[in-house]
Formats: structure tokens, sequence, C-alpha cells
């Protein structure tokens, strides 16, 4: 594999798996499950395998071995060290225990802030937190990969994404902290079949109802609120360039939206039939809308997920409105599932 090659594939954020050392004056051999960090090369949790603590004298023992010594940290997987999305259940309080105040407080500066679940948010949700993460000049919000029981575990797993990721560590003038900011949407494709249209001219258009708004997963969201878009048809499809006439059937191409603006979409693209509309986005997370009239209600609110590369991508809520002037919820990131 070239250089150029290597430098481009995804590092993973944490390790798993059982490692042997020895320790001591005696040289005793010691078998523990680990969790390390592989970006910021850092021992995240470490026990015995029969579930035993260690010592704080063996684990400083264990890190020299992991990343002193053998230097793991270039190669975990000839270490039998599987990369994984979150922590293990056995890990998480051991994790907790090394979050300080002073690490919540540059988690908070870094961009980070956490969230509770409601009962809008889905019964999944409920009363459980996750984080979010936004900074200055991102295209987007990332999310935490699963949501938890506490405040204090969701703030454990921001710290963690803090010390595998060092690039994020940065200090955020307070009122940006405080405030939520609105970025631009970026929305690439549109599948256009079967969706909700505004002035409908024509019998087939008046079937379809009001305007849907899409919130894009990634450009549209200011942390915990989010703009939308509002979809139209056009009458004169004709006017729109000819590579996106040309794209695929029910698809046109947009990009460089900024918050608020309207994605026109030509007539000719809609589908008679009902069935379900399609948004990709330009970092790859699929958003799916069922139109009115399709399905019970609960069907018509989704959640959006990333389908490529390791990235963390947050979810949005996609909720189609009754009539083009009524404002909807104000839409929450969710954690991936």
């Amino acid at each position: 594999m070239n250089q150029q090659a290597s430098q481009s594939m995804p590092v993973a954020r944490l390790f798993e798996g059982i490692y042997e050392y020895w320790c001591g004056p005696w040289r005793v051999e010691r078998h523990c499950r680990v969790v390390i960090a592989g970006v910021s090369q850092k021992l995240v949790a470490a026990q015995l395998c029969n579930g035993d603590e260690l010592s704080s004298a063996e684990k400083e023992g264990l890190a020299d071995s992991l990343f002193t010594v053998d230097e793991v940290d270039q190669s975990p997987e000839e270490w039998s060290l599987s990369p994984i999305d979150q922590l293990p259940q056995w890990a998480v309080p051991l994790a907790m225990r090394h979050v300080s105040e002073s690490d919540v407080a540059e988690a908070k500066s870094a961009g980070f802030l956490i969230h509770k679940g409601s009962a809008s948010d889905g019964h999944d949700l409920l009363g459980r937190w996750w984080w979010t993460l936004s900074q200055p000049g991102w295209t987007g919000v990332e999310a935490s990969h699963g949501a938890y029981d506490s405040e204090l575990a969701a703030w454990a797993d921001a710290v963690l994404a803090l010390r595998t990721d060092p690039e994020l560590a940065h200090t955020l003038p307070q009122e940006q902290v405080a405030l939520p900011e609105v970025e631009a949407v970026l929305v690439q494709a549109i599948e256009a079949s079967g969706f909700s249209v505004s002035g409908p001219t024509d019998s087939r258009a008046a079937e379809h109802g009001e305007p849907a708004w899409v919130c894009n997963a990634r450009g549209a969201l200011a942390r915990a609120n989010a703009t939308r878009i509002d979809l139209k048809m056009l009458s004169e499809p004709e006017k729109l360039p000819q590579m996106q006439r040309q794209t695929a059937a029910h698809r046109v191409w947009v990009s460089g939206l900024k918050a608020g603006d309207r994605v026109e979409v030509p007539y000719s693209l809609a589908s008679e039939d009902i069935k379900p509309m399609t948004v990709l986005n330009n970092d790859g997370a699929w958003l799916r809308l069922l139109p009115d009239g399709y399905g019970n209600t609960a069907e018509n609110t989704v959640l959006a997920d990333a389908v490529s590369g390791n990235l963390r991508y947050g979810g949005a809520r996609i909720v189609p409105l009754g009539t083009a002037n009524r404002i909807a919820e104000r839409i929450k990131l969710s954690p991936r599932p």
C-alpha cells in the first residue's frame, strides 16, 4: 500500500481487546482487557480479565507496555485489538472515573453540548442523554454514537471523543458556546417522487397537498436548532440547466444553498404515485420523508442516519407541515442508533 493511500484510510477512535503484559519485580504475567484511543495514544480503560481492578502502578506499567515498549498504537490490530465505535459496558464506569470538572470545561470550550431526550424524541431517547459538537467553519454538527443513562456518562463520552481527537481541542468565545449558530444548507440531491407541493395549479399536484420542509442532517443544523427548506414545483422545468434535467429519473441536483433558501423541483420530475422522498446531503447521509397521505402519522417523522465511512453523524427529524407558512417545531439532533 502506498503512503498516500494509507494516509487516506480512516483511523478508528477506539480499540478493544485482551492484552498480556509482565509487571512487578517478580515479572508477574497479567491478562487484561483494555480499551485504547488510537489517535491520542492513551489507555482509556483497563481491568483484569476476571473483573478485578488494577492498581495505579499496574495501570502505569500497562500503559508503558502498550505505548512505549511495544508501540501498539502504531498497529493495534496486530495485537488482537479490534476497532470499536463506543465504549463497551464494562469500560464505561472506568472511563467516567477519569472525567474531572476541568475536563468538562474543556469539552464545553471545544463546542460540545449535552442534550436530554424528551417525549418528542421518541421512546428510545426519552430520559437519555447524548452530546453534539459544532465548531466554527464546520458545515455540520457531529453527534455521539449512542445515548446514555446519565448526563455524567454523556460528558464522559464527550471528553473521550476530545481525548481521542486532539485536533478538536481549542477555546471558543463564551458567547459562541452559549448561543446556537445557524449554518449553511448543503444539499446535493433530492429524490422528487411523491413529495408535497406548494401553490398547486394542476389537479395532480393538488393531490399532494402543501409543502414539506426538509432538514439537512449536517448542513442546516445549529446545535439544537435547524432551519428548513421549502420544496415546491416549477411550472417551467425547461429553465433548469441541461445537466440537471438529464440526471436520473426523479432526481434534481442542488448545492450551495443558504439557510432558508427554496429548493425548486421541476414538476416533470414528480411522480403521480405517493412514494417516499429521499434527500442525499453532501456528507453522504440519507434522509427519508414520507409525504402527506402516505401511511400513518407516525411514519411521517423519521430519523436520518449515516451510510458511509466511520464518521459520526447526527440525525435530523423531518417534519411534514400542513401549510407553507406554519412554523415547524424546533428540530433536535439525535444520536445515531
